[in-house]
């Protein structure tokens, strides 16, 4: 994963359709999944966060799996209505 993805800022993240911050969201969560690197499975896991409440806040579904993940382990879904 790219620098950029990681080190988006809140305004870069409130400029940017839906669409691209589906993308990005992937992107971290593939990031999370495969490095190596504590530093940035650290830096993906923020940016996934900060990602899915920029989403929510926007009411866009996203499949579970793709939200922050919880102490428990879990990730978090789509908003409840």
């Amino acid at each position: 994963m790219s620098d950029d993805v990681l080190s988006f800022g809140l305004g870069g993240l409130r400029a940017t359709d839906s669409n691209s911050l589906l993308r990005l969201l992937d992107q971290a969560h593939e990031t999370l999944k495969t490095s190596q690197l504590q530093q940035e499975r650290a830096r993906a896991d923020k940016a996934i966060q900060r990602i899915a409440k920029e989403l929510r806040k926007r009411n866009v579904s996203f499949a579970p799996g793709h939200g922050p993940v919880t102490p428990g382990g879990r990730a978090d879904g789509p908003p409840q209505p």
